[in-house]
């Protein structure tokens, strides 16, 4: 459904930061980056369903997938607590 699982996301930041914590910016900058995250795998899979390449192990995903995520992130966006 490309909803945020917060626990989850939550408890890979908290090791992530157990680490290296994020700096302010970083930490400013999460949403955009999530958005980018979804824009750049839909962009790839609409490539791949709409201009196929001939592979015999690529399989086109339906790309509606991150549309929604990315359309998710956008009004929805999720930032650290």
């Amino acid at each position: 459904d490309g909803l945020h699982e917060r626990a989850r996301a939550q408890a890979m930041l908290a090791a992530y930061q157990s680490v290296r914590p994020l700096s302010g910016a970083e930490r400013n900058l999460l949403p955009a980056m999530l958005r980018a995250g979804a824009l750049r795998f839909w962009i790839s899979r609409l490539w791949d369903f709409y201009l196929p390449r001939e592979a015999s192990l690529l399989q086109p995903h339906d790309p509606t997938h991150f549309e929604r995520v990315l359309r998710l992130r956008v009004e929805q966006p999720w930032t650290l607590s």
